[in-house]
């Protein structure tokens, strides 16, 4: 339930439950940290709303959450040679998202988020972070 971080590639355990872990790193840690420390109403809303759905996904698994709030946003190119493909999901809170993969990690399955939007003003994924995240992910798929 607190925060541990990992050896490998600036990961960050930010949850951790019965069932899984939610891990992240970069863009994804750094914009997460942002909203658990804000105070204006929407941060702080979108953090509770990421936050209370992270716990549920930790404790319950992935199959408990609305695809309102955790989305699956389709499988995109890893930039691998061999054509890997990384299939990408969404923690959503109010107008913030968190994007990552479902993996194995330190023998969990888990979340672990790369990249995020914390300004979405529409209910369409930016595909381009997406493409991102899922570069990212090769490492660990």
């Amino acid at each position: 339930k607190s925060s541990q971080k990992g050896s490998d590639g600036g990961l960050e355990k930010v949850v951790s439950g019965r069932l899984c872990d939610v891990w992240l790193a970069g863009e994804a840690l750094f914009a997460y940290r942002q909203l658990e420390k804000a105070t204006d109403e929407n941060s702080v809303k979108a953090f509770k709303q990421i936050k209370r759905w992270m716990d549920i996904f930790c404790e319950r698994g992935p199959d408990n959450i609305p695809d309102t709030h955790f989305k699956h946003q389709g499988s995109f190119s890893c930039g691998s040679r061999d054509g890997r493909q990384a299939t990408v999901f969404e923690f959503k809170g109010w107008q913030a998202r968190i994007y990552g993969i479902q993996t194995r990690h330190e023998n969990r399955r888990c979340f672990i988020g790369f990249r995020a939007d914390l300004s979405k003003k529409q209910n369409k994924a930016n595909r381009n972070k997406l493409e991102v995240t899922a570069k990212d992910a090769a490492a660990y798929i």
